[in-house]
């Protein structure tokens, strides 16, 4: 099958992120999860992207200073759904949704590091080894601290709320035994 090399921007911790996560070239296709979101942002028709301050864009769309390329399969829906380049206000929502993914990974791992006596420091460091993030080259670890903690501390505030909301549900659905 004939494929179609697209390089998407991205900073430098995600696409090391991303290359580790999924191994070899990334195919993007209905195969797999990564594939599908991908094909989906890649997309033409897109009603919201226009309404951002094109400034603010151009501004975040500079901090991606690396690339990961995909492979897209070329058959004739693939001109038309999704050309052959990423517009600026995609490339910064597929870079947003794998910082999200990588802090979500991050916060987990703290979280369990720290129910077994270890640090966060340390769970983050490990995180970076293991994804080859090098701090403060590609990242600095406070800024992942800082993101993890917003997370953490955001995940919290929600919380609650969720439970007061699913406990009563759960509990009327129980059926009562006499």
């Amino acid at each position: 099958m004939r494929t179609l090399k697209i390089s998407i921007p991205v900073k430098t911790y995600v696409r090391k992120y991303i290359e580790t996560k999924y191994p070899g070239p990334i195919k993007i296709g209905y195969g797999n999860t990564l594939g599908n979101y991908l094909y989906v942002c890649l997309e033409k028709q897109s009603s919201h992207w226009h309404k951002k301050n094109l400034n603010l864009l151009q501004k975040r769309y500079e901090l991606l200073t690396d690339k990961i390329t995909v492979l897209l399969p070329a058959n004739e829906d693939t001109w038309y759904k999704t050309g052959h380049s990423v517009p600026i206000a995609k490339s910064i929502f597929i870079n947003d949704f794998y910082e999200e993914k990588i802090i979500e990974e991050i916060n987990f791992r703290c979280d369990t590091y720290f129910r077994v006596g270890f640090s966060r420091n340390q769970a983050i460091e490990d995180f970076c080894d293991e994804y080859n993030i090098i701090i403060d080259v590609d990242i600095t670890h406070g800024a992942l601290k800082k993101a993890e903690y917003r997370y953490r501390k955001n995940r919290a505030h929600v919380s609650p709320k969720i439970n007061s909301i699913i406990k009563p549900i759960i509990h009327s659905s129980v059926p009562v035994r006499h």
